[in-house]
């Protein structure tokens, strides 16, 4: 006589559960890996050397000054609208569970980004949310690129040099040339190790983990 363990009567059942599962370890996986990459490019970003540039507004334009005291880099003065204090909070990881993509560092829309990772922590079904992110639009995005690759206004997108060219004076020219400072590069180097980590052992682990935690009914048949 023969024992045999049969999953359900059909296979299908078991396979749909695997794969959710799975592609919820995926989400986990990027969501914690971005969040990985994010937290190293910020601190990169603020660990880059303080200037002496700060920002006056004379007859309604923006006057740039290098006069007073060491300047933490990337600090926002904005006379428009309210924002973030720095540019590192503009610094984002943005998940695009539908297509499994993941955006650091880049424009996005505003968002209530979704925890996977604390989901399959919590071995939960249940949605985990933080709260709502600002957007990040072409501006934004083109600053974070000049101050991460260095270069001038001219060199940057064309709608966002038309949108800058004229509205300022510094003392130095209408299109200064700026300091790289490979922030950008250096996170993701700081990053790579623990990425790779998240994307291979534990994720591995994860989706075990969680197919395990899965309710499977078994039946057992006898046969001779």
């Amino acid at each position: 006589m023969s024992i045999k363990i049969v999953i359900y009567d059909n296979a299908i059942p078991m396979l749909d559960e695997i794969a959710k599962w799975s592609l919820h370890s995926a989400l986990a996986a990027l969501d914690q890996s971005g969040m990985e990459l994010r937290d190293r490019t910020r601190e990169a970003f603020k660990q880059s050397t303080r200037h002496r540039w700060y920002v006056k507004v004379v007859n309604g334009k923006r006057v740039y000054k290098n006069d007073g005291g060491l300047v933490e880099f990337g600090k926002r003065f904005n006379f428009k609208k309210s924002g973030p204090d720095n540019m590192a909070n503009m610094i984002n990881a943005y998940l695009m569970p539908k297509s499994l993509t993941l955006v650091v560092a880049g424009m996005h829309k505003s968002f209530i980004p979704r925890y996977f990772s604390q989901e399959a922590k919590a071995g939960t079904n249940s949605p985990i949310y933080g709260n709502r992110v600002g957007q990040v639009l072409g501006g934004s995005y083109q600053i974070l690129k000049k101050l991460s690759k260095g270069g001038r206004f001219s060199s940057q997108d064309p709608k966002y040099q038309a949108i800058r060219q004229g509205e300022d004076t510094h003392p130095i020219g209408g299109d200064p040339f700026y300091k790289p400072r490979h922030f950008i590069e250096q996170g993701r180097s700081m990053a790579k190790p623990q990425i790779q980590e998240i994307m291979t052992s534990k994720l591995e682990a994860l989706i075990y983990r969680q197919i395990n935690r899965a309710n499977v009914t078994t039946r057992v048949r006898a046969s001779s």
